[in-house]
């Protein structure tokens, strides 16, 4: 049986197989699960396509994890300049050696 990371890497493929769908390095895809953090706490995150990643060939690790208690905060922003959001869903991550979408605080709504 495939993981829910599996499961997700093999429907952004097929998507992104048809270019009729997704451009390339366009398209976005995303899975709400429970991970652990660096402190061994399970922690709701998102696992989101990152920025710039092809659907039609993407791997798992191309799925960054996105701690949901961290975005929530972002609701009630009235603005963010693009420079901020960058920073800020970098801090976001539970792998900060990755980037995610800046479309994560409204997908993570979902």
């Amino acid at each position: 049986m495939k993981t829910s990371v599996e499961q997700l890497v093999e429907q952004s493929r097929l998507v992104g197989e048809n270019e009729s769908l997704v451009l390339w390095g366009g398209g976005n895809n995303s899975f709400k699960t429970v991970a652990t953090d660096l402190l061994g706490h399970e922690v709701e995150v998102m696992l989101i396509k990152s920025s710039g990643s092809d659907m039609k060939s993407i791997v798992p690790k191309q799925f960054p994890a996105v701690r949901l208690d961290y975005i929530a905060p972002l609701r009630n922003r009235q603005d963010m300049s693009d420079e901020e959001m960058v920073d800020y869903l970098g801090r976001c991550l539970l792998d900060p050696g990755r980037r995610c979408c800046t479309r994560t605080p409204t997908r993570s709504l979902r």
